[in-house]
């Protein structure tokens, strides 16, 4: 038996009101199931046969634009943005009557850090360091081998020089007595 609360009306307005709801819901998906069922597709539109033919396209050729001059010269991120002085007219080398500078020039050293290697060279007593293809007078540094620095000459490319690297000698520092006996000690002693 029922309790007296849901033998009242209320409970049967609301299982009234469910199954209205349930039979709507019903019907909503019946119509729509005849609907797709009913329904032809669109007709299939063929393509265009202009679409279908062959097109030779026209590019530009690779290569600078009017304006692109201005912005090689004025770079963006530049503070300056103001373009590169002109360089004049490329001097002609003056031949050195006398030594050569190669005589008087010690290699101290090569580096190389990316794209970047060079020397380190000591001129008459100071030290300066030298890019590959930069001139030092009349030679040029053309490229570095494990032999030196190898020199040809900015007038003739056909005279060349290498300049051997000195080898630094290295003579161990004398121990003091105490510090070899620490050393013994150490070595010796169980860990």
């Amino acid at each position: 038996m029922l309790p007296p609360a849901l033998r009242s009306g209320l409970l049967r307005q609301l299982s009234l009101a469910a199954g209205m709801l349930f039979a709507a819901l019903v019907v909503v998906f019946l119509l729509g199931a005849i609907l797709v069922i009913l329904r032809q597709p669109p007709a299939a539109i063929p393509p265009s046969p202009s679409t279908l033919t062959a097109v030779s396209i026209e590019l530009p050729a690779p290569g600078l634009s009017e304006n692109a001059g201005e912005m090689l010269a004025r770079p963006l991120f530049w503070n300056t943005r103001r373009p590169e002085p002109e360089k004049g007219p490329a001097e002609a080398p003056v031949p050195v009557l006398g030594p050569d500078v190669l005589d008087n020039v010690r290699l101290l050293g090569m580096f190389a850090a990316g794209d970047n290697a060079g020397v380190i060279i000591n001129v008459a007593g100071q030290r300066q360091r030298l890019l590959v293809g930069q001139e030092l007078q009349q030679w040029t540094l053309r490229k570095l081998s494990a032999a030196g620095a190898i020199f040809v000459a900015t007038d003739d490319a056909s005279v060349e020089r290498t300049l051997p690297l000195e080898h630094a000698q290295v003579t161990p520092a004398p121990r003091s007595a105490g510090r070899t006996q620490e050393a013994a000690a150490e070595a010796g002693s169980p860990e």
